[in-house]
């Protein structure tokens, strides 16, 4: 018991609630699909807060064009440097005769 309420452990380590077993299926396929509706709705919300209030929405759009910009930079780096390798590499039809 754990606050109060019951909990049930396999062997795989793995709790759950009381609230959380179901005796059918369709039971436990509908509290799957809330549990999800929730989940997602909390994730939106948390999508459209700031992360920290001091910042304006202005300061968050600055950083994540950087970020993004920065981001694409290093791709198009790394990309070369695998076309300059692909260049490089030996060629293994040679090797095998």
């Amino acid at each position: 018991m754990r606050d109060g309420k019951t909990e049930w452990q396999t062997t795989g380590t793995y709790r759950a609630d009381e609230s959380l077993l179901f005796e059918t299926e369709a039971a436990a396929l509908a509290k799957a699909q809330e549990i999800a509706v929730q989940a997602d709705q909390e994730e939106r919300d948390r999508i459209n807060q700031k992360e920290k209030p001091t910042r304006t929405w202005s300061w968050h759009v600055h950083y994540h064009r950087r970020e993004i910009k920065d981001a694409q930079r290093r791709i198009e780096y790394h990309t070369s440097r695998l076309a300059v390798a692909n260049l490089k590499a030996k060629d293994k039809t040679a090797d095998a005769a």
